[in-house]
This record gives structure tokens, C-alpha cells and sequence, in this order.
């Protein structure tokens, strides 16, 4: 069964209602300059770009000079990161619940060394001193 973009739009309004605004921030305000490409989304360079595959848009955004943006954070391991998956766990009498995981850092301490906070491995350095410590 083949489903054209069109049908797909129309079906997802018809599950979700058809919105014709948005009030994501991004969305707001004058357009803006954006790159846009779309990568195939498996790891095998050797699949020909002609052929079905899952894609995956990305998109470059050129901010506005002066519209603030989002810092970057020091490290990968003082961020929250939260599941997109429910797994369901069963217990010895049978029993079972569905969990979405959510891992919150503890007792992240960031180098205060200026080269390492901006080395490549500045995050494996984190992870390997806490192990060690």
C-alpha cells in the first residue's frame, strides 16, 4: 500500500484536527533563513539515495542578530534526559506496569580547567573520574 504525503497530512487531521496556527516559538515572528536537508535514516552509507528508506529532515536556523538563543551545556551528563519509550516491566507474580525512563544527573561535579571543559573528551574525562572516584 502506497501513501502519498497528502494522504498522510489528511490523516493525521483527521485524527488531531486541522490547526492552522501554532504557538511554538519557533514559529513566531517574521521568517527567518534556514538550511534544510533530508539524510537517509540508516547507518549504510551504501544505500542508494533512490531507494525507500526511513529520511530524516535537518534544518540549519540563522538566528537574527540580537534574537537571543540557547546556550550550550557544559556537559552531556548534568542534563535530564527522558525516555520517548514506554517499556513494560513484569514482576515475579505476574504483574506488570509500563515505565518511561527518566535519568536525572547526581553529584555532577564539572572540572573547573578551562581546557578540559572545552576538550573534545571532556565528557568521557567526567565519566571516567567519577568511576574511578
Amino acid at each position: 500500500m502506497t501513501v502519498t504525503p497528502e494522504q498522510s497530512v489528511d490523516a493525521a487531521n483527521a485524527v488531531f484536527g486541522r490547526h492552522l496556527l501554532t504557538r511554538a516559538a519557533h514559529m513566531q515572528g517574521d521568517p527567518i533563513a534556514a538550511t534544510v536537508r533530508v539524510s537517509n535514516g540508516g547507518g549504510n552509507p551504501n544505500v542508494p539515495d533512490y531507494q525507500p528508506d526511513v529520511r530524516h529532515p535537518t534544518a540549519l536556523i540563522t538566528l537574527p542578530a540580537g534574537l537571543p538563543a540557547l546556550k550550550p551545556v557544559a556537559s552531556y551528563a548534568t542534563c535530564t534526559y527522558y525516555g520517548t519509550h514506554a517499556f513494560r516491566f513484569v514482576d515475579a507474580d505476574g504483574g506488570s506496569r509500563y515505565v518511561r525512563y527518566t535519568f536525572v544527573p547526581d553529584g555532577i561535579e564539572l572540572s573547573d580547567d578551562p581546557i578540559l571543559q572545552f576538550r573534545h573528551q571532556a565528557y568521557t574525562e567526567s565519566v571516567r573520574r567519577r568511576m574511578e572516584g
